[in-house]
């Protein structure tokens, strides 16, 4: 299992925890990453950020196409 996969499965445990994921790459900001974490922050880096939401659309493209629903005038109106 990936760092990712990780931290969704403690995620759904609804522990208060905070998670730290850190690539294999020296970067001297670890340190803000980490006293921001302990301070309740969420730290993303935008690569991560653009994953998330390629996945969050395929997801919510494979939704909307199974529960697609039309309104009717009334609602549409309102």
């Amino acid at each position: 299992m990936d760092g990712l996969a990780a931290a969704i499965r403690i995620m759904a445990q609804d522990t208060p925890t905070a998670i730290v994921l850190v690539s294999a790459y020296d970067d001297l900001a670890f340190i803000r990453v980490v006293e921001a974490v302990a301070n309740g922050q969420a730290v993303l880096h935008k690569t991560i950020i653009q994953r998330l939401m390629d996945i969050y659309h395929k997801l919510s493209d494979k939704l909307s196409d199974a529960q697609v629903t039309q309104l009717t005038d009334p609602e549409e109106k309102s």
